[in-house]
């Protein structure tokens, strides 16, 4: 019997959330792409199905995570319908989102071939993402626009004034706890109306000179691997429809238990924190209010995390996560790979690569998104060339490891990351002044390269009453001035330090050889460190 291989995806998904810098909106639009995956949400692919009265069966779900939607049709006049329909669904429950669809035939005689008929939907997808889409619902010339998108008004607020329609849906779906209850898991306690942050504000508790951060997560060669252990399934006599869903669902299943696990490490203790120094105050008789939770989930789903938080909590949170990625499909796939004979694939769990763009609270989201994304993939095109695949080979894939990297944001002007290292982070002499990416596993670093941990200890050290940082940031600052001066300051530094403190610091060899984008380049973890601390 002849199928249709359905698939829906979200268009800019980062500029639909991160088009305003206005957190409130930002977590509803955020919300929204959630509820479209959720089957139980009033906005979801799923009602969309029922509303075009075609029979939804859960069954033909293969994805549905992150704005990514695949759905196998039974016949073509259902798929059809919905395609029809599916457009303007969007339109009437989530204005301003735009999503691309496509369809390709599956034959009777191909259905054990879904790994290759998915990567075929991929790009009519990518092929369907640069066709305009309709417009939404025309407004009348005579109508007031709103300030901040220049679309038709509908209400008046506080602060922002008249707001469009889309900026309407998205405040009210950031009372949604979706995300939260994904990142700390049902029964956390903390409600929206009183707990979430809404504010950029609320993320920092207020404090002056505070630093925000987007981390955004990306996991290793999903794609190689369906394409790779999905034909393996129909070699085996095994249901590949039923082996991509189940696939799915168990990486949707870890990502989700990763980001409870560094929320429990990371930002559960300083909430816990946080309130019992209200209590304290309380208890003293002074009137204080609980802060806000210290962060705001943005993407949980699929292999992909974007999360807002602080600052000075954003790279430890990573290493949690990462660890917890490894730890969580490691375990997650045990019987998956034992029951579909695929212990070679997921017998060591899967990886990702992150990165995290460090910002002041004022600075446009939306650059930072970009630059968080961009980081992720220099992240990503190092660690592939660590341990790279076979060509004559495809069915050996290779293990790329675990890292991330940040940069924070010191300028008004930000470029993709590569440009940022040329114009800012290399020295006359070509050393460079960031020393990632830095790497979850010692076993599966480069040689020379930084580990996560490394840098958060070298961190540590820093912050250590003895230790030079101030005079250390200067002697930085000269290095991209006058290396020969920057020398001498170097030199005068561990003149004044305690022997100590300088083996510590490795003041005698800040600078390491190491191959990067296939040339062997010197790095340090000096400026990196000196960044991640509190100033």
């Amino acid at each position: 019997m002849t199928q249709y291989l359905y698939g829906a995806k979200v268009q800019g998904i980062q500029s639909y959330i991160f088009e305003t810098s206005r957190l409130q909106q930002i977590a509803g639009a955020s919300e929204l792409v959630e509820a479209l995956c959720d089957a139980t949400a009033e906005t979801s692919f799923a009602q969309c199905v029922k509303e075009a009265q075609v029979t939804y069966d859960e069954e033909n779900l293969l994805r549905n995570a992150a704005g990514e939607i695949a759905y196998l049709f039974p016949d073509r006049a259902s798929c059809e319908q919905v395609v029809r329909n599916f457009e303007q669904f969007i339109v009437d429950k989530m204005p301003g989102l735009t999503v691309s669809q496509a369809v390709i035939k599956v034959e009777a005689d191909k259905a054990d071939q879904l790994g290759d008929l998915s990567r075929k939907l991929t790009r009519q997808l990518q092929i369907q993402r640069n066709m305009s889409s309709p417009p939404g619902a025309p407004a009348w010339m005579i109508s007031e626009r709103a300030r901040r998108t220049g679309r038709p008004g509908v209400a008046w607020v506080e602060k922002d004034g008249l707001i469009d329609r889309a900026q309407e849906t998205k405040r009210k779906a950031a009372q949604y706890q979706r995300l939260h209850n994904k990142m700390m898991g049902e029964g956390h306690g903390f409600g929206p109306n009183k707990d979430f942050a809404f504010d950029l504000e609320d993320i920092t508790n207020g404090r002056e000179r505070a630093w925000l951060a987007v981390v955004h997560a990306d996991g290793n060669n999903l794609g190689k691997l369906i394409q790779t252990f999905l034909p393996k399934l129909a070699e085996k006599g095994i249901k590949v429809k039923e082996g991509y869903r189940q696939f799915s669902l168990k990486l949707e299943a870890a990502t989700q238990a990763a980001a409870q696990q560094a929320y429990r490490e990371v930002l559960l203790p300083v909430i816990e924190q946080e309130r019992e120094a209200v209590d304290r105050k309380r208890a003293a008789g002074e009137k204080a209010a609980y802060p806000k939770l210290p962060f705001r989930p943005v993407i949980i789903g699929g292999d992909d995390l974007t999360v807002i938080l602080r600052g000075e909590h954003a790279v430890p949170f990573t290493r949690a996560y990462l660890a917890a990625f490894e730890e969580e499909t490691r375990g997650k796939f045990k019987k998956y790979a034992e029951d579909y004979g695929l212990e070679q694939y997921f017998q060591d769990g899967l990886t990702a690569c992150a990165g995290i763009a460090i910002i002041k609270p004022k600075y446009p989201f939306h650059y930072a998104a970009d630059l968080s994304e961009s980081l992720c993939s220099w992240t990503k095109k190092i660690a592939k060339k660590i341990n790279p695949d076979n060509p004559d080979n495809p069915d050996n894939l290779k293990r790329t490891p675990s890292a991330l990297h940040f940069h924070k944001v010191q300028s008004s002007f930000v470029d993709d990351y590569k440009s940022i290292i040329e114009r800012s982070l290399t020295l006359s002499d070509k050393k460079r002044l960031t020393g990632g990416p830095y790497f979850l596993n010692s076993s599966e670093k480069p040689k020379d390269a930084f580990l996560i941990n490394e840098l958060l200890d070298y961190t540590k050290l820093l912050q250590r009453k003895d230790a030079p940082a101030g005079p250390l940031r200067d002697y930085v600052g000269q290095l991209q001035v006058d290396t020969a001066a920057a020398e001498q300051q170097l030199q005068r530094i561990q003149q004044v330090n305690s022997e100590q403190i300088n083996k510590q610091l490795r003041l005698d060899a800040l600078f390491r050889g190491r191959k990067i984008d296939d040339e062997t380049t010197k790095t340090t973890l000096l400026y990196d460190a000196l960044q991640l601390l509190p100033r």
